[in-house]
């Protein structure tokens, strides 16, 4: 039989979900995956609940994943923190400038009570 290039894709998505599974595949999907565990818990778990032999291979490329997605995550939430920090510096900086919430909010398009919250939290004096 000769192999033939082929132009397709097959994708499978999966929603493992938070919850405990009866279904053993997705439950071990679910230990690779999800929650907040240490390797070396995942592989454990693994090997007495699924009773998989895992070897010095698998459980390397398992601590390099979960290192791997751990950077990912703090990258996001340091991401995260820069925007909001930013988004926090220019509401500061438009209520300095226009003393007024309403002014403020149409300017930086950030909701209202977020604005109010700044206000009140650096005790400006602005007006509604």
């Amino acid at each position: 039989m000769a192999y033939k290039d082929y132009d397709i894709i097959s994708l499978v998505i999966l929603r493992l979900g938070d919850s405990q599974t009866e279904e053993k595949t997705l439950g071990m999907l679910q230990t690779l995956f999800l929650g907040s565990m240490v390797p070396e818990e995942r592989l454990k778990k693994l090997e007495v609940e699924y009773q998989l032999n895992i070897s010095e291979e698998i459980g390397e490329e398992v601590r390099n994943m979960c290192s791997y997605s751990q950077v990912i995550e703090d990258r996001g939430v340091e991401r995260g923190l820069e925007k909001g920090i930013e988004k926090g510096i220019l509401i500061y900086r438009t209520l300095l400038e226009t003393k007024s919430i309403q002014q403020t909010v149409a300017k930086t398009k950030e909701p209202a009570d977020k604005v109010k919250k700044i206000a009140e939290e650096y005790q400006m004096e602005v007006s509604d």
